[in-house]
């Protein structure tokens, strides 16, 4: 069983070096710790900024993450942003879903990561997602 785990990781490793994308291959990392079953985790996130020659902004981001079992959580993110003398704008959503195959903690732990999002062609602020 570890042999086919070891072997797994390296094909996968090596099949993103073949694949053609906008960008390198390469790998994200994220922990592999989800929240409790039946838990609501409510997160508030901010930026702000003064640019030399432009008006003051500031942009938020709501998360909103559910355990739904053991094994998967579920994370819904909406974000917006405010410029004086400008306008308020809802610059989108991130839907994600991270699913834990192997319950108990191994050397390497995988999580198999969904995401869904939107974020509008006019929007200014979409290096938030």
């Amino acid at each position: 069983m570890k042999f086919w785990n070891i072997f797994c990781f390296v094909a996968l490793s090596l099949g993103t070096v073949s694949c053609r994308a906008q960008e390198w291959p390469y790998f994200v990392t994220y922990s592999h710790d989800l929240e409790e079953p039946d838990n609501l985790e409510i997160e508030f996130k901010t930026t702000q900024g003064t640019p030399k020659y432009g008006n003051f902004f500031t942009g938020a981001t709501l998360e909103l993450e559910y355990g739904a079992r053991g094994w998967w959580t579920t994370e819904v993110y909406l974000s917006g942003q405010h410029t004086s003398n400008d306008s308020t704008i809802f610059t989108g959503y991130r839907w994600e879903n991270r699913f834990r195959p192997l319950l108990h903690d191994h050397f390497i732990n995988p999580v198999i990561l969904f995401r869904s999002s939107l974020v509008p062609q006019n929007s200014r602020a979409s290096t938030f997602f």
